[in-house]
């Protein structure tokens, strides 16, 4: 519970520094920045979080591909787009998805408008922001292990997943 207070918080209050913006500069390329500029400010605050809790957690695998890993934390969440999901309209997401999923999937459509098409929209896009962003990710050139990633990153685990992808999840889920 006091994860999701302050995943809203910091979705309110989400600001990204020259510090971030320098960090930005090191592992993204101009066609991997613009895709991360297209978020909103929350999912690039959240995205930058995972990234540096990615590069913490990355100390203890030394075989572990650090450029790969750090442009697939800062990308990761490229499939939701700025305008499609605020942080209100996050928080109901996650409540209707912890106390009903099934009902939450079945909700989920494309398509915005009034508030109820938005909220189906916002789940939708919840659902479906990995393939959506590997898709736009392959649009933009994007190197395929940084697709593929960004498109597996919320599918269940297996045996055989990379460190790389791993880790994401990790620091995905811690923040």
């Amino acid at each position: 519970m006091f994860k999701r207070i302050k995943q809203f918080y910091f979705g309110l209050t989400a600001e990204i520094t020259k510090i971030d913006h320098d960090f930005l500069n090191v592992y993204l390329s101009p066609e991997e920045r613009e895709l991360f500029y297209n978020m909103d400010a929350a999912t690039q605050f959240h995205s930058i979080r995972v990234a540096k809790t990615a590069q913490q957690l990355m100390t203890r695998y030394p075989a572990v591909d650090k450029n790969l890993l750090l442009r697939v934390a800062l990308l990761h969440d490229i499939g939701k787009p700025a305008g499609h999901l605020t942080t209100i309209l996050r928080s109901l997401i996650v409540l209707i998805n912890h106390f009903s999923p099934n009902f939450a999937h079945k909700l989920a459509r494309p398509g915005r408008g009034n508030r109820w098409n938005n909220l189906r929209h916002g789940l939708y896009i919840q659902y479906n922001h990995p393939s959506i962003g590997g898709e736009l990710a392959k649009k933009a050139g994007v190197d395929s292990q940084v697709v593929t990633l960004i498109e597996d990153h919320h599918r269940l685990a297996k045996p055989e997943d990379s460190i790389e992808l791993t880790i994401l999840r990790k620091a995905d889920n811690l923040n």
